[in-house]
C-alpha cells in the first residue's frame, strides 16, 4: 500500500521545485533581456483625428526597454480626416504636448516624416528601417516656457515625481504643424527614444517603466 502523507509529501516537493524553476527561468530571461544590446525597435501607433478643434491624448508605456546602441522608434499620426472620411472644413494648427516620466534616464527626440530632404541639413534627417524619411523637430530647454520656440520643462508633483513636458508648437518651413481644410492630410511622427548604452550595468533600472503621455491640441486657424 501507498503511504498517503509521503504522497502528499512528495506532491508538494515537487510542486515547490517547479515553482522554483520556473521563478528562476523567468529571472534568468528578464537579465539576459536587459544586459543584451537591443537590435530591435518597439513600435507603438497611436493614430489622431480632427476633423473640427479639440484635444485629444494616448499614452505610450515603454516596457522592456534596456540600453541599447540603438534608438527605440514610437510612431504617431495626425489628421484632419476621421476615420468616416469626414475631412476638416477649417485650418487647422495644432499644438504637441510629450509628457514623460524621469523614472529611466532616457532622451527622446521627436520626427516629423518628409517627403524629400532636398534642402535640408543631413544632420536634421533620421531614416527608419523602412526607408523613410523624418526631419528633427529641435527644441530648447526653458525656466520659464514663455519663449515663442519649442521647448521643455521639468515639473513635480505633489509626490515628489518629475515628470518632462516637451511641447512643440511652431516648426519653420515644411514641417510646420499645421493642415489645409478640405486638403486630405496626414503628418506621421516618430519620437527617437535613447537608452544609453552606458547604463548596460545599472541593475537599478532593470524593474522600472517608463511611460509618455502625447497630447495633441487642435486649433482653427483665424485669419487677421
Amino acid at each position: 500500500m501507498f503511504d498517503r502523507k509521503v504522497l502528499k509529501r512528495n506532491l508538494v516537493i515537487l510542486i515547490l521545485v517547479i515553482a522554483i524553476g520556473l521563478a528562476t527561468y523567468g529571472i534568468v530571461r528578464t537579465l539576459a533581456r536587459y544586459t543584451s544590446s537591443a537590435n530591435t525597435e518597439n513600435n507603438v501607433d497611436i493614430a489622431f483625428w480632427f476633423v473640427d478643434a479639440g484635444y485629444q491624448e494616448g499614452i505610450i508605456f515603454l516596457q522592456d526597454i534596456a540600453p541599447s546602441s540603438n534608438f527605440y522608434e514610437y510612431s504617431f499620426s495626425i489628421s484632419n480626416t476621421d476615420e468616416n472620411n469626414n475631412i476638416a472644413e477649417t485650418d487647422l494648427k495644432y499644438e504637441i504636448d510629450i509628457i514623460s516620466t524621469t523614472n529611466l534616464p532616457l532622451n527622446y527626440n521627436l520626427y516629423k516624416k518628409v517627403s524629400s530632404v532636398i534642402g535640408i541639413d543631413p544632420e536634421e534627417i533620421y531614416t527608419d528601417l523602412n526607408g523613410n524619411n523624418y526631419r528633427e523637430i529641435p527644441f530648447e530647454y526653458s525656466e520659464s516656457a514663455t519663449n515663442l520656440r519649442n521647448y521643455y520643462t521639468f515639473t513635480q508633483d505633489t509626490d515628489g515625481t518629475y515628470y518632462k513636458n516637451t511641447v512643440f508648437f511652431k516648426d519653420a518651413d515644411s514641417n510646420d504643424l499645421s493642415m489645409q481644410y478640405n486638403v486630405e492630410t496626414t503628418d506621421e511622427f516618430l519620437i527617437l527614444v535613447e537608452f544609453p548604452i552606458s547604463y548596460k550595468t545599472e541593475s537599478k533600472y532593470q524593474d522600472l517603466v517608463e511611460y509618455i503621455r502625447l497630447g495633441i491640441e487642435a486649433k482653427q486657424i483665424i485669419d487677421e
